[in-house]
């Protein structure tokens, strides 16, 4: 979820409420509109596919997840590019902290 952020400026699941979004989570399903990932290469897709997968059993290790081929290319095609809307969100992004009693 993290590189999600980090790569577009916005959380990959939205919802109008906690519920909505969990049930986003739980189903996986998280959106590739966003126009950073016009200059998102197929390998950083391919690593947050795998990474946004639900099921534990399926979801690669943190040690996996180095040894993928998006952080083992040499010449990262992404570096230096940020689509300026993502900017715009990490601007804008803010996480409410909640607490339950």
């Amino acid at each position: 979820m993290i590189l999600y952020i980090m790569l577009t400026g916005t959380p990959p699941f939205n919802g109008r409420n906690d519920r909505e979004i969990l049930q986003r989570v739980q189903q996986g399903k998280y959106s590739v509109s966003h126009p950073a990932f016009k200059i998102i290469s197929d390998d950083a897709r391919d690593l947050l596919d795998k990474m946004l997968t639900f099921d534990s059993v399926k979801r690669p290790s943190a040690q996996q997840c180095y040894d993928h081929p998006w952080f083992k290319k040499q010449n990262h095609t992404e570096k230096g590019k940020l689509d300026l809307s993502t900017m715009e969100n990490f601007k804008n992004f803010q996480v409410t902290p909640k607490f339950y009693g």
